[in-house]
């Protein structure tokens, strides 16, 4: 088994601009952790956090994912899916759940 982890991460500020425009101070951070087999097999996950430090809002979402490998034609592809999570939002802005598929595209060397 192969485990994989890391992170997105991005902040924005406005620095200039139009006086009557609202300031912007948002994060976006996106851990990850995924484990591979030798089949092609996958099981991993991910939160999508957004944070806008202005507004004092937060939106939180957790992907759990399983993957595989297969072929289609001579292409190698990675499938993935699984259900989308909503664990933080402004209130009235809350999902109950969703669905995430996934399609890559493999270029092995």
């Amino acid at each position: 088994m192969a485990g994989l982890s890391g992170a997105l991460v991005n902040q924005i500020w406005s620095v200039g601009g139009s006086e009557s425009r609202e300031d912007v101070s948002q994060m976006f951070l996106q851990p990850f952790l995924i484990y591979n087999w030798k089949s092609g097999a996958g099981l991993g996950g991910n939160f999508e956090w957004t944070q806008n430090w202005k507004a004092e809002t937060t939106v939180i979402w957790f992907n759990p994912v399983i993957s595989g490998v297969t072929s289609m034609a001579k292409q190698k592809v990675q499938l993935a899916v699984g259900p989308r999570l909503n664990l933080a939002a402004p209130d009235g802005a809350e999902a109950d759940w969703g669905w995430r598929a996934v399609v890559v595209f493999l270029f092995p060397k």
